[in-house]
């Protein structure tokens, strides 16, 4: 007979009195009910802490609410996880929600699979009034996922559940990111060679806020930090001899040619990363190549020029005008 599992539900919480509620009592319908709940507040100035005390006075659970100055996301979850007690681990969003099977389902995924380190879960992506975006339903084969890894396969973090052992060993999440973190943290965790298995499953709801999300912020410096990922996981499958499969360069190279019209200078340098050989180049990967180098001569031509004439100004306003 299977040993019961702790598993530790952390929540990061910033502002979300609009949200916090309903994503908690979430929890609260679990049919798995060895529970802990972990709300870490960011340094709120709303009502988030008050309706979080107001929780714990309703919670079934063992319940506790970490109150920090702000520091983003990733150190509220690492804080969260230093103070959790469970083997595994459901981080969740404050403003997605999970259906009443969730970690009971994956929990079952975990014991058919020992040793599974994280349970990569489909989900489905919602606005604030219930009306879906889009369904991502995971069908991961293990022979292919760094494929799944660099396509964005392997879910997302409220909708995955997390072996606490795993994350402590590649030490939790990177601080310094700001999005793309669940996937920098899957390529850490691969690179330690830890199982993950997919559940095709929609068991956890994604919801989409009309603003204020770092993804709807940031979205320039968000889809760079994205594809720069992507080529460094790139270049870790060339150097360590793994497959690298058309679907892989196909999914690739059309993020290459997005970035190429707003940062060609770096997309020239993300490119130079990736092995020429293994794109297996057409014509149209030269011409996008010449394309680049076009643009960044170019850029740099205008640079040139643009300096040289504030110098011949400066010199002008100095040697020149006190003739006049």
């Amino acid at each position: 007979m299977n040993s019961p599992i702790l598993v530790s539900v952390i929540i990061p919480c910033y502002n979300v009195e609009a949200y916090i509620r309903p994503c908690v009592e979430s929890v609260f319908q679990q049919q798995y009910t060895l529970l802990e709940i972990i709300c870490v507040d960011d340094g709120s100035h709303d009502r988030t802490t008050q309706i979080i005390q107001d929780l714990i006075q309703e919670s079934a659970y063992p319940m506790m609410l970490l109150e920090l100055e702000h520091h983003g996301s990733n150190h509220a979850r690492n804080m969260g996880l230093k103070s959790a007690s469970g083997d595994y681990i459901q981080f969740l969003d404050a403003d997605d929600l999970l259906k009443p099977e969730k970690i009971e389902q994956q929990l079952h995924l975990i014991h058919q699979n020992p040793g599974c380190g994280v349970v990569a879960g489909s989900f489905v992506r919602q606005r604030m009034d219930g009306s879906p975006i889009v369904e991502r339903k995971l069908y991961s084969d293990p022979a292919d996922i760094w494929t799944d890894l660099v396509t964005s396969k392997l879910g997302i973090t409220s909708s995955n559940l997390w072996s606490k052992r795993a994350l402590d060993a590649v030490g939790g999440w990177n601080t310094s990111y700001k999005s793309s973190q669940e996937y920098e943290l899957l390529f850490r965790l691969l690179k330690v060679k830890t199982r993950i298995v997919a559940d095709p499953q929609i068991l956890t709801i994604i919801r989409e806020r009309a603003s204020g999300s770092i993804s709807q912020i940031n979205v320039d410096d968000n889809f760079r930090r994205y594809i720069t990922l992507r080529v460094d996981m790139m270049v870790y499958m060339q150097d360590h001899n793994l497959r690298i499969n058309r679907v892989v360069y196909t999914f690739v190279w059309k993020y290459f040619r997005i970035l190429s019209e707003t940062d060609h200078v770096l997309a020239l340098d993300l490119l130079k990363k990736i092995n020429p050989k293994s794109l297996n180049p057409s014509f149209y990967y030269y011409k996008f190549l010449l394309k680049i180098y076009f643009k960044t001569s170019i850029h740099s031509m205008w640079v040139y020029l643009l300096h040289k004439k504030r110098a011949f100004q400066k010199w002008f306003r100095q040697h020149i005008q006190p003739l006049r």
